[in-house]
């Protein structure tokens, strides 16, 4: 019998509840638990959902003749912005007629699903000690076993196709209210540069991955490092697309020179305020000046930008939001993207939210919650709808147009 690691499929490309993207990325932590317990001697399969959905009779019969089922309600791209919608992991879980197979991993750490095992926070190094290995470290994980699934499933609509997600570290250095962490254990911690080297050349070379996401909080916190699996990307004459995400005082001249070289495509910046005075009350560390500076050296590089952009803090007043809208503009990234700030359980964030009874996923005492919507939407249609902005887009990659087209479209649906 084999052990399943299952990813449920939530609604759509935007979940309704929340406005959360739900991308078709690679699970990775699953497949870094499939590639632990193969290490145990154990046979896995992955079914994810997201990708490719099951009837409910298929998947009776799938969890019927398993040894466990291993159903994470958050796969590793949403550690950090878990999906509020739990209604698909809960219908899945009754699917599981014996509830004493089922392990339950993901950010929630909520028992409703009846699991008999439920493991909070980083699920990799214990999941190993439940089946009889020792408690795994981040840096001790073996190579993510991209064989369980198809690359030709996954795509980043900003990146490409044939798309894999990687990590070299886990946790971040800073402390930002509105940041879930309890996903990431304690502290900042990196695999070696030799290691990640060869996990990318697996992807790369063995699977056949044409785009890859390194997907850490904050990818260039360590500056030596990176510039060193820059050097081994090229040295090993890897050619493959990537992007990260990372802080904007992060990045200098030397550096993004050195990631453009070894095929970085696209960086994230987590902007979150035009306001001054709302981005110092978030404990993020960075002006905004020094906001301007990373996203004009990196496309000075040549490299495109995406930034990230949050409305209804506490104490953030619709003028605030507007300034936000305003810096969305003048910064000009490639893409931008504008979400309504959830005060999840664990963050500083939820410390200082009073629940509104109306909406209690979303806090503000300034602006109503469907106000906040509305500023949501304002913002895309300023920023996506400017003539400048579809000009430069119908000229440069053409061929992606429609797909982010439709991206666009179903957010502000």
């Amino acid at each position: 019998m084999a052990i399943l690691l299952v990813n449920p499929s939530f609604e759509g490309l935007v979940s309704k509840k929340g406005r959360l993207y739900n991308w078709h990325f690679p699970p990775l932590d699953l497949l870094n638990i499939s590639a632990i317990l193969k290490g145990l001697g154990k046979r896995t399969k992955v079914l994810d959902l997201r990708v490719r959905p099951l009837a409910d009779d298929e998947l009776t019969k799938e969890f019927d003749a398993a040894e466990k089922v291993i159903l994470t309600s958050s796969p590793l791209d949403r550690w950090q912005c878990p999906n509020l919608d739990l209604e698909p992991v809960f219908r899945l879980a009754s699917l599981v007629r014996d509830k004493s197979k089922l392990i339950l991993i993901g950010a929630h750490g909520t028992k409703r699903t009846g699991a008999a095992t439920v493991i909070e926070g980083e699920p990799e190094g214990k999941i190993s000690a439940l089946f009889g290995g020792k408690e795994l470290r981040f840096e001790e994980f073996p190579v993510p076993d991209y064989g369980a699934v198809s690359i030709k499933d996954y795509r980043y609509e900003l990146l490409g196709g044939d798309f894999a997600l990687l990590q070299f570290s886990r946790g971040c250095p800073f402390d930002c209210i509105f940041c879930l962490k309890k996903m990431y254990g304690d502290g900042y911690r990196m695999k070696s540069p030799d290691k990640f080297i060869n996990e990318i050349e697996y992807v790369v070379r063995d699977i056949r991955a044409r785009s890859v996401y390194f997907y850490d909080l904050t990818f260039t916190a360590h500056r030596p490092s990176v510039l060193e699996i820059c050097w081994l990307i090229k040295e090993r004459g890897l050619k493959f697309d990537w992007c990260c995400q990372t802080r904007a005082e992060m990045v200098d001249e030397e550096l993004l020179r050195e990631m453009r070289a070894a095929g970085c495509k696209l960086i994230h910046f987590g902007v979150e305020s035009g306001s001054e005075k709302v981005s110092k009350s978030l404990d993020k560390r960075i002006d905004i000046q020094q906001i301007k500076k990373g996203v004009a050296l990196a496309k000075r590089a040549g490299i495109p930008v995406a930034c990230f952009f949050m409305f209804g803090f506490p104490g953030e007043k619709l003028s605030d939001m507007e300034k936000t809208i305003d810096l969305a503009v003048a910064l000009d990234p490639d893409y931008a993207s504008f979400h309504i700030a959830i005060p999840y359980p664990g963050t500083k964030f939820h410390q200082l939210a009073s629940m509104a009874e109306e909406c209690p996923e979303m806090y503000n005492k300034e602006v109503p919650s469907d106000e906040l919507r509305a500023i949501s939407r304002k913002a895309f249609m300023k920023f996506y709808l400017r003539p400048r902005y579809i000009l430069k887009k119908m000229f440069t990659r053409p061929a992606e147009l429609a797909s982010k087209v439709r991206l666009f479209l179903d957010f502000i649906k």
